[in-house]
């Protein structure tokens, strides 16, 4: 953790509720020990550069890709569409679809000439009467959408990712990034009221974005379809997230429709951009110079997770046993820690997933979190753009600011039987 990191969390740490930050686990404090790439016996994941691992006495190493390196020259004038036509992504990325433990990592130089062929609209639209339907469950990655007229937030996203456009061309980033789809197998699924693991710690605060977060999983309050509507007029915390952090839009490309039981991880994009507002206020800010220490790879230990909530258009469907249920699904998912990183836990940076346009009960939602995150023995940061007292009060019941005597069994049980009964909404933000 850098030292203004370190003096934002203290000065942030003077309005919270529940722990300290400092009593979270960190993942700059205890980075996970990585196995190297050509160790990786993994037939989900595929490596579209050359063994590498990060040196950080020569961080202008840079990762070489599988294929590309021939005698190919580009012809383009190096100032305009060199990226598209780069001979360093000759290689195309998988599609990381339904049902399938999938990754793929590549370069930020690859990313970057996906992201070029994207602003040229060179992808075919999925849509398309000449070609197959089969990518229907894929958005757009294309510009197209963005380059009409419309609301002036188009314009201030445009202006981000222009923006990190001009950084890589005149200084071309030189680190690693994972794009990762993992499915919960139905037999992996706890029975909820059965966990004897007490409750997790909470440090609940206002005032900061999840992305200030630093080392911890920093959740994407996704749409089914990830991205949301980054490419078009969206503009709430997935868009402003993909659209400061430009690399995620990658995502948007090779990533199917999610299911209930499904989450994406990205990990090690970068962030270029600040920014101020949110939705309809929202503006294009300053440059932004992401100093986030890397891992062994060379990725940024930015670890962001992608959740989507369901959208309750009648706010009381929220409060079956089957919605419920769904909700517990998606948050197990996102947060179950794998044997292999069960020493290397870090805490979770949320929010009021769902809480707004969707719907969501903030108290419901926050026993969700609690008994979840609990039971993978992690812990939960709450981050708010707004109402500070809401968020506060879904974790109202004895033993939720610390370990104590509730455990993550009784909490489900106690949503089951309180949430049908009472069938009022409070949700919306």
């Amino acid at each position: 953790m850098t030292d203004q990191q370190q003096k934002n969390n203290e000065t942030a740490d003077q309005m919270f509720h529940g722990v300290p930050l400092n009593d979270i686990p960190n993942l700059f404090q205890a980075p996970p020990t990585l196995k190297d790439m050509q160790d990786i016996n993994d037939v989900g994941h595929t490596f579209m550069i050359k063994p590498f691992k990060y040196d950080p006495s020569n961080p202008n190493l840079e990762p070489e890709p599988i294929h590309g390196m021939g005698n190919y020259f580009d012809i383009w004038n190096d100032d305009h569409v060199h990226l598209p036509c780069s001979p360093f992504n000759v290689m195309p990325p998988p599609l990381l679809r339904i049902g399938t433990h999938r990754s793929v990592t590549m370069s930020q130089r690859q990313a970057a000439s996906l992201l070029a062929c994207a602003f040229f609209c060179l992808f075919p639209h999925q849509f398309n009467d000449q070609i197959s339907n089969q990518h229907q469950t894929y958005q757009s990655i294309n510009f197209i959408h963005l380059f009409r007229s419309g609301s002036p937030w188009k314009l201030e996203k445009l202006k981000c990712i222009l923006h990190y456009f001009r950084r890589i061309c005149e200084d071309m980033p030189k680190g690693v990034l994972t794009f990762r789809r993992f499915a919960l197998p139905d037999v992996w699924i706890p029975k909820w009221t059965e966990s004897q693991k007490p409750l997790c710690k909470i440090h609940l605060r206002k005032d900061t974005t999840i992305e200030d977060m630093h080392g911890l999983l920093q959740v994407d309050f996704a749409n089914e379809f990830i991205g949301g509507g980054v490419m078009n007029e969206g503009i709430v915390q997935e868009e402003i997230r993909f659209t400061i952090c430009t690399e995620m839009l990658v995502s948007v490309l090779i990533c199917e429709v999610m299911l209930s039981n499904e989450c994406i991880f990205l990990i090690g994009c970068e962030q270029y951009v600040t920014y101020a507002g949110y939705a309809d206020t929202f503006k294009a800010k300053d440059n932004f110079i992401d100093k986030t220490p890397k891992d062994s790879w060379g990725r940024k230990l930015s670890h962001v997770v992608a959740m989507d909530a369901i959208n309750y258009l009648n706010p009381l469907n929220q409060y079956t046993i089957e919605s419920m249920s769904r909700e517990l699904i998606k948050a197990y998912t996102c947060f179950r820690i794998p044997k292999s990183m069960e020493n290397f836990m870090f805490g979770v940076a949320t929010g009021k997933w769902g809480c707004g346009a969707f719907n969501g009960d903030a108290q419901l939602k926050g026993k969700t979190y609690k008994s979840k995150v609990s039971d993978n023995c992690c812990v939960w940061t709450s981050n708010t753009y707004e109402n500070w007292g809401m968020p506060a009060t879904s974790c109202n019941v004895p033993g939720t600011f610390e370990s104590g005597p509730v455990l993550g069994g009784s909490l489900c049980t106690q949503a089951q039987q309180h949430f049908p009964a009472q069938l009022t909404f409070c949700g919306s933000s």
